[in-house]
């Protein structure tokens, strides 16, 4: 049921060798802890082509890697992977902004919407006005820094997205943790 473009699409470069070359491993990655004064957002898209929609998973967690809340929602007629990336870190921005977050360190897996985010030149690219609106709207925050990681350092969120593929309508969790991703969360805490 879900796409493999988006997987695709974020794996492109990973593990491509030209003949002669020899493979660089990158090490393990895992998601980390943000520094006290700041929560960790992370968020991810997928894409249900055949059902012609996509799936936003976000997630948002303390010092201590306790979820201080998430998010999963889907929306119809989106099938390109960068407009699903924009469309759900702009959702992160509106999500955080009704939680009030001061201080927020965004992660996501994809790079041309990280970088999109940290450039301070007004953003041509197709989803530009999307990019543009999320950096206003997390203006509202006192504090906030946007960072790549890869896939695997974002397993809960990927998983939320793939969740709210399932779903008719948008899910939100204060206080409490996603049960399709209690198990991730807890082992990503040890």
């Amino acid at each position: 049921m879900v796409s493999d473009q988006v997987e695709a699409a974020k794996s492109a470069n990973h593990g491509r060798q030209e003949e002669g070359q020899r493979v660089r491993q990158r090490p393990l990655v895992r998601w980390s802890l943000p520094p006290p004064e700041f929560v960790k957002c992370n968020w991810d898209a997928a894409i249900d082509l055949a059902g012609k929609r996509m799936g936003v998973g976000i997630v948002i967690r303390n010092h201590v890697g306790e979820v201080v809340a998430a998010q999963c929602s889907t929306r119809p007629y989106i099938v390109d992977p960068m407009t699903a990336e924009a469309i759900a870190v702009w959702t992160v921005a509106l999500f955080i902004r009704s939680l009030g977050v001061e201080n927020v360190k965004l992660e996501g897996d994809s790079l041309r919407v990280v970088r999109g985010l940290q450039g301070d030149e007004k953003c041509w690219a197709s989803v530009g006005h999307l990019l543009d609106d999320t950096k206003l709207t997390l203006g509202s925050c006192r504090s906030w820094q946007v960072v790549h990681v890869w896939r695997e350092a974002n397993s809960v969120t990927d998983k939320l997205a793939k969740t709210a593929l399932q779903l008719i309508e948008e899910h939100q969790w204060r206080g409490s943790i996603p049960l399709c991703i209690r198990d991730i969360v807890m082992a990503e805490n040890v």
